[in-house]
């Protein structure tokens, strides 16, 4: 039986550098039971070291043991040549700890803080998942991601995430496949969760699977997710019903958003 889980909100620099690397050391054992593929100074200097502007970790615990973490981080950056702050995170939990945490509740309020103390900016969440299921729960409680399945990526904004990956300094993985990067992290998951994915006929999994089949050796497909005031209070709805559903038991509904043009965007933000 799994003990309650516990969490804390760790700022990496506000630890000493014995501190940071003991919390490295803790934090990493758990990261390489979750996912394959990074060593520990590429993760350190992913999740722990970012040179991001703003750095936050939620760390999850059974007992002493960290079982799950989220890592939040805000870049100051631009795009189109105008001010913007991109918004990235990386997550992972042991299996049988990947229901019921607050981990939504920590990235969207740590979103929030970001989009408050950067007005007149535009503000982007970007994601290169490499797992379906980061994917999926973006498309369940977001207002827009980019790609959609319903409708094709506008010129505009497939510019944009052009133009991030390159920032980031992320390398494609072939130019017959647009979108997708390596980046090394693998999930470790049993046949049955891959054949799950595989076999999955919603419309946000058959998305990513289609477009990223060879996620399991490390390859991750890059999600856009446009950011405003307005459009994260409805994530905090959707939070919210999703926590009531699955308390109560209710049958979920299909639960995603549907595509909108860039002019929608700007009237519903």
């Amino acid at each position: 039986m799994t003990e309650p889980l516990t969490h804390q909100i760790v700022d990496p620099l506000a630890l000493t550098s014995t501190e940071r690397a003991r919390f490295t050391d803790e934090l990493y054992r758990a990261h390489d039971r979750i996912f394959a593929g990074v060593d520990r100074a590429t993760f350190a200097a992913y999740v722990v070291d970012s040179p991001a502007a703003r750095t936050r970790i939620q760390v999850f615990r059974s007992g002493e043991q960290i079982v799950g973490y989220a890592a939040f981080h805000a870049f100051e950056s631009t795009a189109g040549g105008r001010p913007a702050l991109v918004l990235r995170a990386e997550v992972g939990l042991l299996p049988e700890y990947r229901r019921g945490t607050r981990m939504g509740w920590f990235l969207a309020r740590e979103c929030i803080h970001c989009i408050l103390r950067s007005p007149g900016r535009s503000v982007y969440g970007l994601s290169c998942a490499t797992n379906p299921a980061t994917y999926r729960t973006l498309a369940k409680h977001t207002d827009q991601v980019w790609p959609h399945w319903q409708q094709p990526t506008p010129d505009d904004v497939q510019q944009l995430m052009t133009e991030l990956a390159e920032q980031f300094q992320l390398r494609s993985v072939d130019d017959d496949r647009p979108g997708v990067y390596h980046v090394g992290w693998q999930t470790r998951q049993s046949e049955d969760e891959a054949l799950g994915w595989k076999n999955c006929q919603h419309p946000a999994s058959r998305l990513y699977i289609d477009r990223n089949p060879d996620y399991a050796e490390g390859q991750g497909l890059l999600v856009l997710v446009p950011l405003t005031r307005l459009g994260l209070v409805r994530t905090c709805m959707r939070l919210i019903e999703t926590k009531l559903r699955r308390r109560f038991g209710l049958r979920r509904r299909l639960g995603l958003t549907p595509a909108m043009t860039p002019m929608q965007q700007l009237e519903n933000g």
